[in-house]
């Protein structure tokens, strides 16, 4: 139990150092006691959490290859999702 407490303590210091580069402002968020919603972070942070998740388990090549795929479909999710909205509305 002790060991787990460590980790997260050492893991819940670096996310903060690393936030701390990108401004108070973004550091004074993650504080902030509503910041974390009952279903996930605050949106102005996810990309900070992305970015410090992918330099913490060393995966930042793959993380932006799949984060350029993921943009390259972009366009092509959209009109999915257009279609299905489209479908939706006219079954009600």
């Amino acid at each position: 139990m002790e060991r787990q407490r460590s980790r997260y303590l050492s893991l819940s210091f670096a996310s903060f150092h690393w936030v701390g580069v990108f401004g108070a402002g973004l550091a004074s968020v993650m504080t902030r006691p509503d910041s974390f919603a009952s279903i996930g972070v605050d949106p102005r942070i996810a990309p900070h959490l992305d970015d410090f998740l992918a330099e913490l388990f060393g995966i930042q090549a793959e993380f932006r290859a799949l984060a350029a795929r993921h943009h390259e479909l972009a366009p092509l999710h959209t009109i999915k999702r257009q279609f299905v909205q489209r479908r939706a509305a006219k079954t009600r």
